[in-house]
Order: structure tokens, then C-alpha cells, then sequence
């Protein structure tokens, strides 16, 4: 999952092409035969992808069974921001508040993966309202 993110960021997410993404957000209701057209050549593909990463890592052991449905979208809720960052909010913000790419990657990976990982003891109740 670790060298998937740092594979989409040096190839995708660090280039122009993630703008392509900013402006489908923006424009997919007012151009909907290429909308038809990004969903199938880029979000379906982009979701199979993920999907069997971590399908693979549920055969293997390594990570405990979920619903991929949900979980795909959790892998790609980081890569979304990232592109949203370098297209639009990353030039409101001051450099102070600016940060590194690839250091967010690694930290979004890190969460995931110990949210993901195969327990070897049941997991903790979820807090009652």
C-alpha cells in the first residue's frame, strides 16, 4: 500500500496531470459524455487497483477483512486531497502552514496500514453514544 502511494505521487499526484482531477470535480455535471469517459478509463480502473492491493493483503494475511467497498475510498481520500491541495488550496495558504507531500503520504500510509493490519486479539469495543 506504501509503495502504491509513493508510486501514484512521483508519477500522478506530483504532476500537472493530478490537475485534471481539480477539474473534473469542477466540470463533470456540465460535460457528462466526459464524465462517462473518466469514470471509465480512470475511476473504475483507479478503484479495481486499489481494490486488489488490498484484497491481496487480505489473502496474505496481512491485513484483517473489511468492506473493500468502503475501504477503497479511504485509500483514495488522501491522493484526493493532495490533488485538491496542489490545484487550489495550496496557493491560499501561507508557507507557514505548507507542508510536505510525501511526508503526509507516509503518515496517511501509516494510519491505514495500522488500521488495516490482521489483530492478533479482538479489537476494542467502539464507544456507546
Amino acid at each position: 500500500l506504501r509503495y502504491s502511494y509513493i508510486t501514484w505521487w512521483e508519477n500522478i499526484g506530483s504532476t500537472r496531470a493530478s490537475g485534471i482531477t481539480k477539474l473534473m470535480l469542477s466540470e463533470a455535471g456540465n460535460f457528462p459524455e466526459l464524465t462517462l469517459f473518466y469514470q471509465r478509463e480512470v475511476i473504475e480502473p483507479g478503484q479495481q487497483l486499489i481494490r486488489r492491493v488490498l484484497q491481496r493483503g487480505i489473502t496474505r494475511g496481512e491485513f484483517r477483512a473489511i468492506n473493500l467497498d468502503y475501504a477503497v475510498y479511504a485509500v483514495l481520500a488522501p491522493m484526493i486531497f493532495l490533488m485538491l491541495w496542489k490545484h487550489s488550496i495550496g496557493a491560499c495558504v501561507p508557507n507557514s502552514m505548507a507542508f510536505d507531500p510525501q511526508a503526509y503520504i507516509h503518515s496517511q500510509a501509516d494510519s491505514l496500514l495500522y488500521g488495516l493490519l490482521a489483530r492478533t486479539e479482538p479489537a476494542p469495543p467502539l464507544p456507546s453514544d
